[in-house]
């Protein structure tokens, strides 16, 4: 197919010129090129028919004036950015291919805009030739939407079946009832398995997986895997006392554990490996939790990245979140799509200050945290807080076997930490030691803390109080006027933990009530999730060649506040699927 490159780059100088946009910087002039490249009208005609075919066509929308004058939008045509005026409103699809066979073309390439009011005018440029039909894959969510928890994508390639992430969908139980279905396709016909990291509600229904038939391979970082062990572990004790509570079986058992790690291959950032079917895939630094991952998914130079929990940067332990430039396609999380976290200082000055009130006024500060990423920050922020004098040394007890297995692997992976830390442990810092500082180990020391003097400090799992030792102190503690509960992580609808955060004045622990005395108090700036505008930050940095956001792993209110945003500061076309529905893409 012959184009004219000199007559199409004279239409772009043109239209740059008469839209004042010579003085811009370079990046914002290809910014506008690659934009209007793609901003194709193609009018397809059968062998013998005339009739257009216009679902095959591209679509240009506006976006912000401080931004690229074009973009491209789900719902718009080509339109002139002051004016609003719409060129076409065609469906979208790429510019350089077509999903018909055998077909002849006309491409149409909008190459000058004029000023404000006037309309668009069209170059076009006439080209016959055969183009065969792209590729196509799909994705369907199977979890995650609509919900925070329950993590669960099957990624079909044509050839190939590929799941992202296998969680447990948690709320009033560690795993609730929906967690005992059958999986909605056959596990044996699952080739791959991609891990992202290692919650519970991305890795929790794994070991059912594999109980069910699926024989194919896991990949994940190898700080990923070796937590991942960790957890299982801990979730087969859980999911054990729960099914003998309901008279069930369990949801698995170590065995199936062990056949799932046998499965496991491990990959470090930026390694590329194969899929099959001629897609690869590597992992980028999500800077979540330790070893966290997002997956790029790449074939015939089309990009899909799935981002699974993004972290909270900069974080106080691990690297920023790698940026993401090149992708087409995104899945994308939208646990705090509609809030704003403190920021770093202020979160800090927070706990200094809960710390400091704890210790003056001989309370007892209870904190339920996620075993993994926030009890190391905590106890990272506690250690540089009682070092630098700027709260007293008080007892910190660690009531938690499972944060503290995960703390060892932490200690084995000191490389992905970021280079304040790395540089603080060289000097001979421990960053998780502190005096005062106690590990409790069984269960009789766990009960003990309760009579312990206060001043205290209890730092006991689980985060969201759906389990382990935290439920303990709760039911003897949230009856004290003389106990201060803190969050510092997020709560799950239907969770123990987000009915007293939203101020229940009485819960239901182990069948007995209690009724809450203790006063209440969140931090949500230790929450390894970016906020809202961490979320809008992250996806600009590929708003430029992004197609289509899919906005999951959030409440409703969450996501579709996002969605709305993304929509409106970045003009990308970005939406919230529902659970089951099964989108296609270009890929």
């Amino acid at each position: 197919m012959a184009l004219s490159v000199l007559v199409w780059e004279t239409s772009v100088n043109l239209f740059l010129r008469k839209n004042d946009m010579t003085s811009v910087s370079p990046p914002r002039q290809r910014c506008c090129r690659g934009t209007l490249f793609q901003a194709l009208v193609l009018r397809v005609f059968e062998r013998g028919d005339e009739r257009d075919n216009v679902s095959n066509a591209c679509r240009v929308s506006r976006k912000r004036e401080q931004e690229c004058p074009l973009t491209l939008s789900r719902f718009g045509g080509a339109v002139d950015d002051k004016s609003g005026v719409p060129m076409a409103r065609f469906k979208h699809c790429p510019p350089y291919f077509l999903r018909r066979r055998r077909v002849r073309l006309r491409l149409s390439f909008c190459v000058s805009g004029v000023s404000r009011g006037s309309f668009w005018k069209l170059v076009w440029f006439s080209g016959r030739g055969r183009m065969s039909a792209m590729r196509q894959s799909t994705l369907t969510f199977h979890g995650g939407a609509g919900t925070v928890t329950g993590a669960h994508f099957l990624f079909e390639t044509g050839g190939k079946k590929i799941l992202i992430d296998c969680g447990l969908l948690q709320g009033g139980r560690y795993g609730k009832d929906e967690n005992y279905e059958d999986f909605p396709y056959d596990p044996a016909s699952i080739d791959t398995l991609i891990v992202t990291h290692a919650h519970a509600d991305h890795i929790g229904r794994v070991p059912k997986l594999v109980k069910d038939g699926f024989t194919g391979t896991i990949y994940s970082t190898p700080a990923t895997r070796d937590l991942s062990a960790v957890m299982f572990d801990d979730a087969v004790n859980i999911l054990g006392r729960e099914a003998a509570e309901r008279g069930v079986a369990p949801l698995y058992e170590s065995e199936h554990v062990a056949a799932a790690l046998a499965l496991w291959q491990t990959h470090e950032y930026h390694e590329h490996f194969s899929l099959g079917d001629d897609m690869t895939a590597r992992f980028l630094d999500a800077g979540h939790v330790l070893g966290s991952a997002m997956v790029a998914f790449e074939r015939d130079g089309v990009v899909f990245v799935a981002s699974g929990d993004l972290g909270n940067s900069p974080a106080p332990l691990l690297r920023d979140t790698e940026a993401i430039t090149n992708a087409h396609y995104l899945l994308m999380e939208s646990v705090y799509g509609d809030r704003v976290h403190e920021k770093r200082d202020d979160r800090e000055a927070l706990l200094r200050d809960i710390l400091r009130e704890t210790f003056e006024k001989k309370r007892t500060l209870l904190i339920p945290a996620f075993a993994m990423q926030r009890t190391q920050i905590l106890l990272y922020q506690i250690n540089t807080l009682v070092e630098s004098g700027a709260v007293p040394e008080m007892p910190v007890y660690l009531d938690s076997p499972l944060a503290s297995r995960v703390t060892d692997v932490y200690r084995t992976y000191t490389h992905l930490y970021n280079d304040t830390i790395q540089e603080a442990m060289r000097a001979g810092d421990d960053i998780f030691e502190f005096p005062s500082f106690t590990i409790v180990d069984d269960s009789k020391e766990s009960h003990a803390l309760l009579s312990a003097p206060a001043p205290k400090v209890i730092i006991a799992g689980s985060g969201m109080s759906v389990g382990g030792r935290v439920l303990t102190h709760e039911k003897r503690l949230l009856g004290d006027k003389n106990t201060t509960i803190l969050f510092v992580g997020y709560q799950g609808v239907g969770t123990l933990g987000r009915r007293i955060q939203d101020g229940a004045p009485t819960v239901t622990i182990n069948n007995k009530k209690v009724r809450v005395r203790a006063r209440r108090e969140t931090i949500r700036g230790f929450s390894a999730h970016k906020d809202r505008d961490g979320l809008v930050d992250f996806v600009a940095d590929t708003a430029g060649t992004v197609r289509e956001v899919f906005v999951a792993m959030g409440e409703p209110k969450a996501s579709l506040f996002l969605v709305q945003r993304l929509r409106d500061f970045l003009g990308v076309s970005a939406r919230a699927p529902e659970a089951g529905e099964r989108v296609v893409m270009e890929l």
